[in-house]
């Protein structure tokens, strides 16, 4: 009868022990794999943060070389891969953040007028508009 018992535990044993081990390997293959798609989506946001930020950036240089009386309407998404974010214009920077401030970009721009500063831009759906009067570059909102 005690034999009977040694066996029945040491199975219960064995059990728990290959059960640990197949837990363990699994939980480092979830958290590898969570770690690799963390940096997929962070790469991702920051090329789009960085789309944005050059977006704006190509609009202004191109007012500054214009002729007298461009003027020209533009729209940035609405989201940068579903994050809501800021597009704000100071001391002759353009400044993009995700409003959870994960992500973020600075960039030069030529010297613009614009009502307040900082100003920031309009990123739902409705446009922005860029214009030249003289050598004044200035940016307002479209409602």
């Amino acid at each position: 009868m005690i034999k009977k018992n040694k066996k029945k535990a040491q199975v219960g044993i064995e059990f728990i022990i290959v059960f640990g081990a197949v837990f363990f390997f699994f939980t480092i293959l979830v958290v590898t794999i969570y770690e690799v798609n963390f940096d997929r989506i962070n790469e991702k946001r920051d090329l789009l943060t960085n789309e944005v930020a050059l977006e704006v950036q190509n609009e202004i240089s191109l007012a500054v070389k214009a002729a007298n009386g461009y003027e020209r309407e533009f729209t940035l998404p609405a989201r940068i891969d579903g994050k809501t974010y800021d597009v704000q214009i100071s001391d002759n920077a353009v400044y993009v953040k995700t409003t959870d401030n994960a992500h973020s970009l600075m960039l030069p721009i030529a010297e613009v007028n614009v009502a307040t500063n900082p100003f920031t831009l309009n990123t739902n759906p409705d446009k922005n508009k860029i214009s030249k009067t003289g050598e004044v570059i200035s940016i307002t909102l479209v409602p």
